[in-house]
């Protein structure tokens, strides 16, 4: 015979619908978990506040780098040598469907405009 802890399984489903209520409110969940207790998988906001569901653990943002868009609010961006752009190839929405099908040996791809990088 099978003992189930009714009180653990309690807890479980307090922790789950904690969790599907920040889903749908646009929350991710994590494939990391909480360093306090170890057990149930981290949630990050928009805004990359994480939490944890069941001790309720939060911690805040850590910007690599603020900048100000037109209308002055910061915004949080990327470390700025994560990514280089070595050249743009312009594509039409039929092409860039058959690479994303699969199909991008059926379509000739036009030639590669190298990008100038800015010097920091």
């Amino acid at each position: 015979m099978i003992e189930v802890d009714f009180d653990s399984q309690s807890q479980n489903d307090v922790i789950t619908k904690k969790m599907s209520q920040l889903l749908l409110k646009g929350w991710a969940m994590l494939s990391e978990t909480c360093s306090k207790c170890s057990e149930v998988p981290l949630m990050r906001s928009r805004d990359g506040t994480s939490l944890c569901c069941k001790c309720s653990s939060m911690t805040n943002p850590q910007p690599t780098k603020q900048n100000e868009d037109s209308n002055g609010q910061n915004l949080t961006t990327c470390k700025l040598d994560s990514y280089k752009t070595f050249g743009q190839i312009p594509l039409n929405a039929k092409e860039l469907s058959s690479i994303h099908e699969g199909n991008a040996k059926t379509i000739s791809l036009p030639s590669t405009k190298p990008v100038e990088h800015p010097v920091f």
